[in-house]
């Protein structure tokens, strides 16, 4: 960053932050839902609205980005008799998902088939098809398939329209 206010840093100073609380737990973004606020799917599939706050906005955005299946730790209200926001207090990169996976106490199994499971209902919406076949088989089915032909004798006036 080319700013006189920004500290180099890299992640490899940063420590892995660890659910250190009760009221502290793994998550996964499911939607955004815009004006800083988050759709948040807990280890046990309770959803709840997850506030991004300002550590997470502006100039400190370009490390934290905030995006659909993005595994979060998050901060529960204990304020709250029902429990339906919570905060979020830290972003997990991919390298850090690998690393939270290999610690036995911390299971976030759930966490990562419901990541994978979202990517693939995303693909399968696309209309894209994948096909193995050749250059040579693509050609011939091409082929068999019939032109569209105009006659020339149906001519069109403009005027008559």
């Amino acid at each position: 960053m080319a700013r006189k206010t920004s500290i180099p840093t890299s992640n490899t100073n940063e420590k892995l932050r660890y659910a250190v609380d009760e009221m502290e737990r793994y998550a996964c973004v499911t939607k955004m839902f815009g004006n800083g606020m988050c759709e948040i799917t807990l280890n046990d599939r309770s959803k709840l609205i997850g506030h991004i706050r300002g550590a997470f906005r502006g100039k400190q955005k370009h490390r934290n980005t905030i995006i659909v299946n993005t595994i979060v730790l998050v901060g529960l209200r204990e304020w709250e008799d029902q429990k339906k926001n919570c905060d979020i207090l830290y972003i997990y990169d991919d390298n850090q998902i690998i690393q939270l996976q290999c610690q036995p106490q911390i299971d976030i199994k759930n966490l990562l088939i419901m990541k994978l499971s979202h990517g693939e209902k995303q693909c399968e919406n696309s209309n894209i098809q994948f096909s193995n076949e050749t250059e040579e088989e693509s050609k011939a089915a091409l082929e068999t398939i019939e032109e569209f032909i105009i006659n020339a004798e149906g001519q069109i006036d403009i005027d008559d329209i």
